[in-house]
């Protein structure tokens, strides 16, 4: 079988039918333990009746075939909204809001008998990853596009989509196209032509890099709602583990988020608001100077009770740990020793945390 390269995508469903969203999911390479799905919905609710995660082939003559199958039925948001989806033996605990519902395999290893897959784990690829009602529930291995030609047939003509998002590793079998899912959707990366099929979607193009990998990560930012290119973000590569696990370098979209750290599970995610570099007053702090040099600033408009700062480098290596500081309306971090470069810092207050992208010239 020959293979050309061909084009990189990734696509969002636009048509949201209820308020339950897909906010957050980690695909980690070859993980039985690291791999997660996080639900976003109203706070202390049950998912709709017939509800199903499911993620289809969506690779040439593969198109179409259920890969993996989660039944959501009987599952409800926790008080903060969110749902987690873990494997078994996870490394999360201790990095996970006390206020989010937890769903985990009762038996077998990685999904066991969470979810019905081929394999432990969700393998990387091209490929949609679908939050759905029906009220035939998806068979594992079945064909949902006989004719390959992006639009679900037989049974999943009738799925109501509820969120959803797909993409494109880069590679299609030779004279044919992958198929990307969703009712409607926007699709983002081609590489200056369209040999894939879907169903509708508008055309952003990126400029991804030579050594395209299939997508790892993919979560929206904040608590968005909408499904433009500013209420997502990818990436190929995620390294580290929580509450240091950071996005890669490589291909980002959007590329304020590389190597940003993820330690968001079970609550919202990281924004742009988060990654801003030029307003630096976050719900009432002043952090200044950005660029900074030998110290950075720290103003409160009120004395804070108890607060810690941690500070990281690029790669998520904690540069900074716990920082404490009580009954102050002002600090200054010393960073005299500091190296040139970009770093987060995480601002911890109560139950209230920012994480701030500072840049040492």
């Amino acid at each position: 079988m020959k293979q050309i390269y061909i084009l990189a995508l990734i696509s969002i469903s636009l048509n949201i039918k209820a308020q339950v969203f897909i906010n957050e999911v980690s695909l980690k390479f070859n993980s039985t333990t690291e791999q997660y799905i996080e639900l976003r919905g109203t706070a202390n609710n049950n998912l709709p009746n017939n509800t199903y995660f499911v993620v289809l082939e969506a690779f040439a003559n593969n198109a179409g075939r259920t890969k993996y199958v989660f039944d959501l039925n009987g599952l409800s948001f926790g008080s903060n909204g969110f749902l987690l989806l873990l494997q078994d033996s996870n490394p999360f605990s201790g990095h996970i809001d006390a206020g989010s519902t937890i769903a985990t395999p009762t038996s077998g290893v990685g999904w066991g008998d969470l979810g019905s897959g081929a394999s432990d784990f969700i393998s990387l690829g091209t490929q949609s990853l679908l939050l759905i009602q029906s009220a035939t529930a998806p068979v594992l291995g079945n064909d949902y596009d006989a004719n390959n030609d992006g639009f679900l047939d037989g049974d999943a003509s009738g799925w109501t989509i509820l969120d959803g998002f797909g993409f494109s590793s880069g590679f299609t079998e030779f004279g044919d196209k992958n198929s990307i899912y969703g009712k409607s959707y926007l699709i983002i990366g081609a590489l200056g032509n369209t040999n894939y099929d879907a169903s509708s979607g508008t055309v952003i193009p990126v400029s991804p890099t030579s050594n395209l990998q299939a997508v790892q990560y993919a979560a929206r930012q904040g608590n968005s709602t909408g499904e433009g290119a500013d209420d997502w973000m990818f990436s190929t590569n995620l390294f580290g583990t929580i509450p240091n696990m950071a996005l890669g370098d490589d291909f980002v979209e959007p590329e304020a988020y590389q190597s940003v750290t993820i330690n968001t599970l079970g609550s919202e995610n990281i924004d742009d608001d988060t990654l801003s570099t030029i307003d630096y007053s976050l719900q009432n702090i002043e952090i200044a100077p950005n660029p900074f040099a030998d110290q950075i600033k720290l103003k409160f408009d009120a004395s804070v009770n108890e607060a810690s700062i941690n500070l990281y480098d690029i790669k998520g290596r904690t540069i900074l740990s716990d920082v404490k500081f009580a009954n102050q309306e002002s600090m200054t971090l010393n960073t005299e020793v500091i190296g040139s470069g970009i770093y987060l810092l995480e601002i911890l207050i109560d139950d209230f945390k920012k994480v701030v992208k500072l840049i040492k010239g």
